[in-house]
Formats: C-alpha cells, sequence, structure tokens
C-alpha cells in the first residue's frame, strides 16, 4: 500500500513539474537555438538530464508527503517544542 501511494504521489509532482520542464526546454531552444537545432549528442544530453530531474523531484517530493518529512529545521522545531519557526 505504501508502495502505490509513492507512485500516485510520484504521478501528481510529475504532473506539477511537466509545465516546468517545458518551459526550461523552451528557454534553452530560444536562447541558444543555433545549438539546440543542431539536434547533436549534447542536445539528447540535455533532454536526458531534464528527465532525471523531473523524476528524482518526483521521489522525493512524494516520499517526503507521504512520510511527511516537509524539511528537517521544521522538523527538529517541533519536537523540540517550539510553534514558530
Amino acid at each position: 500500500l505504501t508502495v502505490a501511494s509513492i507512485f500516485r504521489s510520484m504521478l501528481y509532482a510529475t504532473g506539477s513539474t511537466v509545465t516546468f520542464l517545458i518551459a526550461l526546454d523552451r528557454f534553452v531552444a530560444t536562447h541558444w537555438w543555433s545549438w539546440y537545432e543542431r539536434q547533436g549528442r549534447t542536445t539528447i544530453c540535455v533532454a536526458l538530464l531534464l528527465l532525471i530531474f523531473s523524476e528524482v523531484f518526483s521521489v522525493m517530493t512524494s516520499y517526503c508527503s507521504i512520510f511527511r518529512l516537509f524539511c528537517i529545521y521544521c522538523t527538529n522545531n517541533l519536537k523540540n517544542g517550539n510553534k514558530y519557526f
């Protein structure tokens, strides 16, 4: 059940990052158009890096939301009894 919850949250996180990735891809294509249009190996590497970033971000976001790991600073303050960050 936990694995299914992580995959469901991954899909939500992936959906939210798709817009950012498309915008980033268009930014690269607009500013470095001559390099981008050559469609060489480095262009594919940039596309793969964007894909890897998307997957890592999705996994980390879903894992943190499932296990309630929002931030280390906030968690430590709440454990110590501080109500204000």
